[in-house]
């Protein structure tokens, strides 16, 4: 009998959360380009400027869209202003060390991690030193973030 009971009351629960539903929540997409050139495999980030938005992220398609995400992929995101993060890396296999524990043994220091490639500008990758903001008050599907390699 308690397990039904507990099982009526998630349940109920479940219900009541509304699923994947974010309250006050608006879909918001678009598009990252650098240079130029849809941007793929990029992470975007949308960071909030004071306690009324919650954090979002997406990643981009080969044709640099996105379609941010709050609590689920693509539920959307809270009416706030944002600061705007993107940053894409790729490992450089060429120095990556293949045996850790034979380079430990013969050096006697920890192996290097990989060597990594900033695809977009280390700028766009921290809250800090990206100049890339939005207001999300409506829905969007018409961002639209130009990045420059300069």
């Amino acid at each position: 009998m308690r397990y039904f009971q507990l099982g009526a009351f998630m349940l109920l629960f479940a219900g009541c959360y509304g699923g994947s539903q974010l309250p006050n929540s608006v879909h918001v997409a678009g598009i990252v380009t650098l240079d130029g050139a849809p941007l793929e495999g990029a992470t975007i980030a949308f960071a909030p400027e004071d306690a009324v938005g919650r954090s979002a992220t997406s990643m981009t398609d080969e044709a640099g869209r996105f379609s941010m995400g709050t609590l689920a992929i693509n539920d959307g995101v809270v009416c706030a202003n944002y600061n705007v993060t993107i940053a894409k890396t790729e490992v450089d296999p060429s120095n990556q060390v293949t045996d850790p524990q034979a380079y430990y043994e013969r050096t006697g220091r920890p192996a290097p991690g990989p060597k990594m490639t900033y695809i977009v500008p280390k700028k766009y990758n921290s809250v800090a030193t990206s100049d890339l903001n939005v207001m999300i008050d409506e829905p969007r599907d018409d961002l639209r973030f130009e990045l420059s390699s300069n």
